[in-house]
């Protein structure tokens, strides 16, 4: 429904329904750096996510995140500007957080990138008081997650993004290149492995030979 070819005039992204999982693979290759890349990005519905707010366990169904190098939390801009949402919001992305930490599905995961989302929504406000507060309430929730959870992750860092926007306020795709370049970095995690001489179960073969030094 965002393409051309359904004819609409507005392009609409459907969401993603509930028990709907699955991934879309992105191969991205650079001639100049003499690189190529498989990017996996895990769609499933932000519901379920949620679902670990009241239940912890439910993480340990999440495939992805515990196979994930980076984690993105999406923070609605139209949510933001709305004064019956905008105190929900840093609550419920902190008690998400707090829920996967606690249900141990961050232990890969070292990156985590909160966007905020619709940023079209925010500059097309007329009133210049209320997207200050807008983007300052989105300064103070990055602050607060840095806090909170500056330990659980090598990088925090945030992104403000306008994949498809309805005005011409800002470019279509703005801010994307940015956020598309922290998901491809490269893994920090180094992983160590240790090998352990197997124990031998006959006697004969616990049997050592002296090496005499030269």
């Amino acid at each position: 429904m965002a393409r051309a070819n359904s004819q609409r005039i507005i392009p609409h992204t459907e969401r993603t329904a509930w028990a709907e999982f699955g991934f879309y693979h992105l191969g991205l290759s650079s001639a100049e750096l003499n690189i190529k890349m498989d990017l996996v990005i895990a769609d499933r519905s932000g519901e379920e996510y949620r679902s670990v707010m009241d239940d912890v366990s439910v993480s340990s169904s999440f495939v992805e995140i515990h196979r994930a190098d980076t984690l993105s939390i999406l923070v609605d801009g139209y949510k933001i500007i709305d004064p019956r949402e905008r105190h929900s919001l840093k609550t419920h992305t902190e008690m998400i957080l707090q829920g996967l930490l606690d249900g141990e599905a961050l232990s890969y995961c070292k990156r985590l990138a909160i966007v905020l989302t619709k940023l079209d929504e925010i500059e097309c406000l007329e009133n210049i008081s209320a997207k200050e507060r807008a983007l300052s309430d989105f300064d103070a929730l990055v602050t607060s997650v840095k806090r909170r959870f500056g330990s659980t992750f090598l990088t925090i860092q945030p992104f403000k993004v306008a994949a498809s926007p309805k005005s011409i306020v800002l470019n279509k795709g703005y801010g994307l290149s940015e956020l598309l370049s922290f998901w491809i970095q490269p893994s920090s995690i180094t992983e160590q492995f240790v090998y352990q001489t197997p124990v031998p179960r006959r006697a004969m073969g616990k049997v050592t030979v002296p090496v005499e030094e030269e």
